[in-house]
């Protein structure tokens, strides 16, 4: 396959991949759930002037913490795409796709052209994938932390070539530095992402010899780059630890709950079997990827290990080892949240396994490339958008974890408030971000316009007459506070 043809291909792709994501990007899912809420309230208590390394958002008395760099990105694109269900997703479709592009990038760079464009097909029609595109969280960011620390490494120790030839200029070994720096404010799984990094340069120095001087040195810049950049982790992790990534690093699985054994099982098999059970992360049930592209990914895997002592198939197998604790022991497995970083390494896997075969004589080598970027793709189309446009969409599972009841009511506020005056009962004008959000801050979050059309009253103890008392509409978010409000709103 040529360059040329492999880019119309990964352009046509890129293209199935934002139409997947970004259609009815402000009705599917109608509203959010508590995790991306948990991302909101921190946006709005940026807004407020509350600017911290660790966010305390403690459930129940039990401190438990969150980064809060996702949120400021968030919080500044929406400054530019406007805030409502469009405003706060179309970021993480932006990144989503940006995951895409780069994970071209380093698969074209690994596998070759024809690798490439099949990795980057497997990513742009999985439903896990899209869903994550769509997610409000920071664990959008997280495919993106894991493709940009492989192509970083790959760029700055010249793979597939020897170790040290051609070594890029002082902007690769920066770029890498602050990404990797960076990642550390996004989520913990950035910690096992550089211990891959360490890892494979330990391997590059075992099966190729030692690291040349320049190298040497270029390596020490960037690790005094990323100790620059991680002076405000670092003295936030020693004061509040408990709230850091590294104590929920540590301390997240529980061997009680979810056996060793049991849970490596249940991961593997959720990959081409039976998947998350979660509506959050899934269509419960379905596994991450179809069954033959598992089959597909497996082939890779032996491939990888067969010529392990090559530098680029070693590099996904040295990640795949270093993500493993985060990935295989998980609470509830199989959990495709943890997955989250392992999405490019399976992509690389795929790349790897239909390259091999389309290169192994016989009449498999023939169809593989048809199998793997048509026939594999237009089937797993055609079953995403099954599941996530229908099956998922008309889930009683999903629109509950959606706050579906929410998403409802701010589209008949969308709807109605340009022709009726329109109050809604909102309790405070300032949220805390270690508490509750209240119900009509959920709705607030879901609008895409406050502007002119609305007004606000805490409807215990005021109300606004939009048209000096003429028809208008009260809306009380939460129906729990109806006895809390004046009698004469109750009586209405």
């Amino acid at each position: 396959m040529s360059s040329r043809t492999g880019f119309v291909l990964a352009t046509l792709f890129l293209l199935i991949a934002a139409l997947l994501r970004g259609y009815r990007l402000a009705d599917l899912p109608t509203g959010f759930n508590e995790h991306e809420y948990l991302s909101l309230r921190i946006v709005e208590s940026l807004r407020a002037g509350h600017i911290a390394v660790f966010y305390d958002q403690s459930p129940a008395g039990t401190a438990w913490g969150r980064e809060g760099f996702y949120p400021a990105l968030l919080g500044i694109s929406s400054n530019l795409t406007g805030g409502g269900s469009i405003g706060f997703r179309v970021f993480s479709v932006f990144v989503s796709l940006l995951s895409l592009a780069l994970l071209y990038a380093l698969a074209r760079r690994l596998c070759g052209v024809r690798g490439a464009v099949a990795a980057l097909a497997l990513l742009s029609v999985s439903l896990w994938p899209v869903l994550l595109g769509r997610s409000v969280t920071a664990m959008t960011l997280v495919p993106l932390m894991s493709v940009a620390t492989m192509l970083g490494t790959v760029q700055i120790l010249s793979v597939p070539a020897r170790i040290g030839q051609r070594l890029p200029g002082t902007i690769a070994f920066t770029a890498l530095g602050v990404a990797v720096a960076l990642g550390f404010y996004v989520h913990p799984v950035q910690f096992w992402l550089v211990l891959g990094v360490l890892l494979f340069i330990y391997w590059l120095t075992r099966s190729q010899g030692p690291l040349t001087l320049t190298l040497i040195i270029s390596l020490l810049f960037v690790l005094a780059l990323i100790l620059v950049v991680l002076a405000p982790y670092v003295l936030s992790t020693l004061r509040l630890f408990e709230l850091s990534g590294l104590a929920r690093l540590l301390g997240d699985y529980d061997i009680n709950a979810s056996p060793p054994l049991q849970s490596i099982s249940n991961t593997l098999t959720g990959i081409a079997f039976v998947g998350d059970s979660s509506p959050l992360h899934n269509l419960p049930g379905r596994p991450l990827i179809d069954f033959f592209s598992g089959l597909i990914c497996l082939a890779g895997l032996m491939a990888a290990f067969r010529f392990r002592h090559r530098p680029r198939f070693a590099l996904p197998l040295v990640f795949l080892i270093a993500l493993a604790p985060t990935t295989l022991f998980v609470n509830n497995s199989p959990d495709f949240a943890s997955m989250a970083a392992l999405l490019p390494l399976l992509a690389l896997l795929f790349g790897f396994g239909v390259a091999t075969l389309s290169i192994n004589p016989g009449q498999l080598a023939r169809f593989t490339p048809v199998i793997a970027l048509v026939l594999l793709p237009g089937l797993n189309i055609v079953w995403t958008s099954h599941d996530l446009f229908n099956a998922w969409a008309s889930s009683a599972e999903t629109r509950d974890a959606w706050n579906d009841r929410m998403g409802l009511l701010a589209r008949h506020v969308e709807a109605s408030a340009d022709d009726l005056p329109t109050v809604v009962c909102l309790p405070t004008m300032d949220p805390d971000p270690s508490l509750e959000l209240s119900d009509a801050w959920r709705l607030l979050l879901l609008l895409h316009d406050r502007g002119e059309h609305l007004r606000y009253a805490d409807c215990i103890t005021g109300l606004v007459l939009a048209s000096g008392g003429e028809l208008q509409q009260i809306i009380l978010p939460d129906p729990a506070s109806l006895a809390n409000n004046n009698p004469l709103l109750r009586d209405c």
